[in-house]
């Protein structure tokens, strides 16, 4: 095992298999997953063009994909394709050459992971050089690639990601907070909206969530990911992964129906025990949250939650609009102090079904417009101002610290509206905590001409900090 010292040598780099920690002592299921798969799998293990050696991942790239093979071919993964040391050309080559429409396909990297001048993940290769981010795999150039495989090719794929920062080169719905995460909706009616360019930075937000990719990373957006030289069934020490050691196990040892919640649960307790064992930084590992429910290797369709619904993002700043207006002039608009009073003004230039929800510091849920769960009491006509909340001598304000957010709809068709306003029909007079918001759900029709997603829907959000007070502490 490694050294306290060691282990802070070894800091920043990444990892993306697996490894047995001991003799195989649980039983594997005996039968793989009926669809056939395919993967690749890039395991990195030495960087030439880096400063130093290069070469203190050692052998742990070649050594995890060897034991996260066995892993996969129990769950149907037949057409296995290691790249060993590849190039950002090579891996890019590699969605071309080997993934297979209608497939599952499982990409998993075990590196160096860093972050661009943006934030966003970025992925080193083995061209990777000290200068002008050579031999990177961006964010944006995975978007593109898996994108591309979704869009045209309907493959449903599954990130394994090992490196340091890996989080941040997930992808999912809209920008910021809600960055890498999944938005579980089909829409069929979006068929235009399916055939924008994939140089669209937004056109991965628009895909059908029967393929959505499945993300799962070894560590958070800013934390690093480790290796270690830890004993393989026969007891050889060997380099490999923290993250994908304990991943490897509990995929040889899940049954039949297993879900990827539990699989996360118990690979972020076996890397907790280990951060606490060797006295060394916590990475956590991250799912895509949408996949929490899902079974091993499989899709997600058609069930949308208020968390995700928050962050759905259609904005038209010309039609419709929300903003925070505090009583006290000298109070900013996004950064309101704790008690300080406000109201919010949601302005629409354009008749329809207006639907206002607000999330709260503490993760309550709030519908304060309409006053009912009627469609009819949502109806709005053009050139319209709506102060809320809705008696004119009342305010806002809050006791807890956080972010707020108040999120804005408007439908110009009916029957969408009226869905949206039966799935929330629950948060009419009262609140809703955010760890019960899975069980308000709808289903989104496979068919059909409107759903709570529509081409006729406009969105509006206004975002803000609830800060302490001059005379108040948190």
């Amino acid at each position: 095992m490694l050294s306290r010292r060691e282990w802070i040598q070894r800091a920043g780099i990444g990892a993306a298999a697996s490894l047995f920690l001991e003799a195989h002592g649980h039983k594997a299921f005996a039968q793989a997953a009926a669809a056939p798969g395919t993967a690749i799998l890039c395991g990195m293990d030495f960087y030439p063009l880096l400063r130093g050696d290069g070469k203190d991942l050692r052998t742990a790239g070649t050594n995890s994909v060897g034991l996260l093979i066995p892993a996969l071919k129990q769950h149907g993964f037949t057409d296995i394709h290691h790249l060993k040391n590849p190039t950002q050309q090579e891996i890019s080559e590699a969605f071309r050459k080997f993934a297979k429409p209608r497939q599952r396909l499982v990409f998993y990297f075990l590196g160096h992971g860093s972050r661009d001048e943006a934030g966003n993940g970025t992925l080193l290769c083995a061209d990777a050089a000290d200068e002008k981010n050579k031999g990177n795999l961006r964010r944006e150039e995975l978007r593109l690639a898996v994108t591309k495989l979704i869009r045209e090719d309907e493959v449903l794929v599954t990130a394994f990601i090992d490196a340091c920062h890996s989080w941040a080169v997930a992808f999912g719905l809209g920008k910021g907070e809600g960055a890498g995460k999944a938005f579980p909706l089909s829409y069929p009616q979006f068929k235009s909206m399916q055939q924008a360019p994939l140089e669209d930075p937004d056109a991965d937000d628009r895909l059908n969530a029967g393929c959505h990719p499945c993300f799962f990373t070894a560590a958070g957006e800013t934390e690093k990911a480790w290796v270690a030289t830890i004993p393989d069934k026969n007891k050889k020490m060997i380099y490999v992964g923290v993250f994908t050691h304990s991943l490897s196990r509990m995929l040889q040892a899940a049954s039949p129906g297993e879900v990827w919640e539990n699989i996360h649960r118990k690979t972020s307790s076996a890397c907790f025990t280990y951060s606490e064992k060797y006295k060394i930084p916590r990475q956590t590992p991250h799912l895509s949250p949408i996949y929490s429910d899902v079974k091993l290797f499989k899709g997600k369709k058609g069930e949308l939650d208020l968390s995700h619904l928050f962050e759905l993002n259609l904005p038209d700043a010309k039609i419709l609009s929300v903003a925070v207006k505090p009583v006290k002039k000298n109070v900013s608009p996004v950064s309101i102090p704790v008690g300080a009073q406000f109201s919010v003004n949601v302005t629409t230039k354009q008749a329809g079904y207006l639907i206002a929800l607000e999330k709260t510091p503490d993760n309550q849920y709030h519908v304060h417009f309409p006053a009912t769960a009627s469609v009819e009491a949502a109806k709005v006509e053009a050139q319209t101002t709506l102060r809320l909340p809705t008696n004119s001598r009342m305010a806002f304000h809050h006791d807890a610290l956080g972010r707020d957010t108040f999120k804005v709809f408007l439908y110009r068709d009916k029957e969408s509206a009226a869905k949206l306003l039966k799935m929330i029909n629950d948060l009419f007079g009262k609140s809703v905590d955010e760890k019960n918001s899975k069980t308000i759900r709808t289903s989104a029709l496979k068919n059909g001409s409107s759903d709570v997603v529509s081409k006729d829907l406009i969105t509006a959000t206004h975002t803000f900090d609830v800060q302490p007070g001059k005379d108040r502490t948190p």
